[in-house]
């Protein structure tokens, strides 16, 4: 149940890299703004950076906002910003902006992890090993020795020679 769960999540993240990745690349062409509340909280897409700006009720935009950037607008975003709302600066509103990288990193490492994890499966099948701890099971193919584990199918050895 835990590794269906697991690999579920994976999946998922998987999806979900690749969607922001591909939102990623749009960003330098496209700023994209999305409100919610009738224009209280605000996700926006813009060179390269996500965010999230929190402006007043009376502030009147669409629900939906794009513009194009053009060619030119290309830049590498590495760091991180957060503001609280000064009511002299009517410009900045209170965000919270973080670089696409960094999500599509983090969603990054679950897949990953299930890569390596089904990388590592496929050669102990291969090599005739336990799935459970990696003994060698060709001289006892019926149980593992080591941790009891009855394997579900006889392990091929490699050949050689």
């Amino acid at each position: 149940m835990r590794r269906r769960l697991f690999n579920i999540l994976s999946a998922g993240s998987l999806v979900l890299c690749v969607t922001l990745a591909m939102l990623w690349m749009r960003s330098y062409r496209i700023r994209e703004l999305l409100y919610f509340d009738r224009g209280v909280i605000c996700v926006c897409s813009s060179r390269g950076e996500m965010s999230v700006e929190y402006y007043d009720a009376d502030f009147q935009y669409p629900w939906f906002f794009r513009n194009e950037l053009g060619r030119r607008n290309f830049g590498f975003p590495i760091g991180f910003s957060a503001s609280i709302h000064d009511p002299t600066d009517l410009s900045s509103p209170p965000h919270v902006r973080m670089p696409f990288w960094s999500v599509v990193a983090i969603t990054a490492v679950s897949p990953v992890a299930w890569g390596a994890t089904w990388l590592l499966m496929k050669r102990r099948i291969h090599q005739g090993m336990c799935l459970s701890c990696g003994y060698d099971l060709r001289a006892t193919p019926d149980r593992c020795p080591e941790c009891g584990t009855i394997p579900k199918s006889n392990p091929m050895p490699i050949k050689t020679g």
